[in-house]
Formats: C-alpha cells, sequence, structure tokens
C-alpha cells in the first residue's frame, strides 16, 4: 500500500541520513588518517556504475562507463571504503537528477591527477547548490522534492571531505550549450595518482 511505501522510504532516507553522518564524523576526526590501500579505480568505478544502474526501479536511465585508453590499470592510494562512497554519492545524484543519460569518464590529466568526470543531462544545479556545493553549514534544512526525495545536503560535503582527505579535490558545475544553456551537471573528481 501508499502507506508502507511511504514509510520504506523514510527508513530508507533515515538509514542513508545515519550512515552519511557516521562517515562525516569518521573523516572529521583530527587525528583521522586514510587507509593507505592500493585501490584499482577502474574496478570500483565498474562496480559502483553496475550498481546504481541496478537500483533505477524505472530502468529508463542509462549509466554508460568510458574509461580513456590508458587508465585501466591506474592505482590509487586510499581508504576503499571511502572512495567508493565518494564514487556512489556522486553516481546516485547524477542518477537522479538526469533525464535519461549519465556519463563516467576517467582520463589522466598532466599534473598527476587522475580524474574522474561524471555528467549528467538533467536541469544542472541551481545557483545556490553552485555556491554551497561541499560546505558545511551550521544550520541545516531538509529539502524535499515532490516525489518525495529528502535531503539535508551531507551528500556533497561528504565527497569534497573524501577527496581533500586523499590528497585531491572535487569541482562542481553545470554543463553549457555554445549558447550558454544548461544541458546538465558534472562532477569532476581529482585523485592523485601512485607515484
Amino acid at each position: 500500500s501508499e502507506l508502507v511505501m511511504l514509510s520504506q522510504k523514510e527508513v530508507d532516507y533515515f538509514e542513508k541520513l545515519v550512515e552519511d553522518l557516521l562517515v562525516l564524523a569518521q573523516v572529521s576526526e583530527p587525528r583521522y588518517q586514510a587507509n593507505q590501500d592500493l585501490v584499482p579505480l577502474q574496478d570500483i568505478l565498474d562496480e559502483e556504475v553496475s550498481s546504481v544502474s541496478a537500483y533505477d526501479p524505472s530502468g529508463t536511465k542509462k549509466v554508460k562507463f568510458d574509461p580513456a585508453q590508458g587508465t585501466e590499470k591506474e592505482i590509487v592510494l586510499g581508504d576503499r571504503f571511502l572512495l567508493r562512497r565518494l564514487f556512489r554519492n556522486a553516481l546516485e545524484n547524477a542518477c537522479y537528477f538526469s533525464r535519461t543519460e549519465v556519463v563516467v569518464q576517467c582520463e589522466l590529466v598532466s599534473d598527476g591527477f587522475v580524474l574522474v568526470r561524471i555528467q549528467d543531462d538533467g536541469f544542472g544545479f541551481s545557483d545556490s547548490a553552485l555556491l554551497g556545493f561541499g560546505v558545511r553549514k551550521t544550520r541545516r534544512t531538509l529539502m524535499g522534492n515532490i516525489d518525495g526525495r529528502l535531503s539535508v545536503g551531507l551528500g556533497s560535503v561528504i565527497m569534497k571531505t573524501v577527496a581533500e582527505i586523499h590528497g585531491g579535490r572535487v569541482v562542481a558545475e553545470n554543463r553549457l550549450d555554445p549558447f550558454g544553456n544548461i544541458r546538465g551537471a558534472e562532477i569532476r573528481i581529482y585523485l592523485p595518482r601512485r607515484p
């Protein structure tokens, strides 16, 4: 029934909220140091793309992983769980806000970083979302969408924090066509390549 579905949605939301808070508390600890595992980047991206694709109940949104040649064996040093969480947050948001498609690309960039680019074909970020991306707020307001999706805005904070403790960074921006119209959103995740 509708009541059971609504209750399940709320349970799922609070479960994710508690998990977000625990992850954020863990990585915000001043003495926290990320594990230095050898993490095969493409394996993690493959797994997270498959996971997010399987989660789309409508089956209408396509998530395409398109790595550049030469990145197949790319390894990053870090905490496998946190890196998965970083990519999952970005992919879930992109999939949710996309109209039909999410494209994930992986490439090597010249300053010693590997770049993971996640693009969707949705409505893009609002100005306030871009300004507040990754910023911890002292007061939280619960944002709900018409379909009942709830958020307190921790996802971008987790993405930014996890990238930074791995020596990387996250950039959020809108994708524009030649006339300046928004074609979707883009998240760029830079992580240091293993020396």
